[in-house]
């Protein structure tokens, strides 16, 4: 197996505003959260109960559009149906985990795939899971 890095699909953020230099960073530690976390899963896939398949989760270096609205994280490696539902949709959030509710709420989620008619790239809002929305919810007010 050749261990050169072939992206076949990309994870985005966008923000309306553009990303300043601090929340890219934010962003690039959120990559680094979220591969970590994908592979631990699959580390642990027979302890937790999971029926991944045999994928594998890489990562190319995190990116910022030209014009500052998109960061991207190019990832690779095989994927299963459960994967792609548990990691690129599932714990998506955790890309925008280290950033401030009141950026996360001009922000979307993308996924540029190859779903057989070349790439294409669907965006919705970041879904954070409720306890975060509650916690960051309560801190914008104080």
């Amino acid at each position: 197996m050749s261990d050169a890095f072939e992206p076949n699909r990309w994870l985005h953020l966008r923000h309306a505003e553009g990303f300043s230099d601090d929340l890219f960073r934010q962003f690039e530690a959120g990559c680094r959260l979220w591969l970590s976390f994908a592979r631990t899963c699959v580390d642990e896939r027979r302890q937790l109960g999971e029926v991944l398949g045999e994928v594998d989760y890489r990562a190319g270096s995190p990116a910022l559009s030209a014009d500052r609205r998109v960061a991207t994280l190019p990832v690779g490696g095989p994927w299963t149906l459960g994967s792609r539902s548990a990691f690129e949709d599932g714990s998506a959030w955790l890309l925008s985990h280290f950033m401030a509710h009141h950026d996360t709420l001009h922000i979307e989620q993308g996924l540029t795939e190859d779903i057989g008619q070349g790439p294409a790239t669907s965006w919705r809002p970041v879904v954070l899971p409720i306890h975060l929305a509650v916690r960051r919810g309560a801190k914008s007010e104080a």
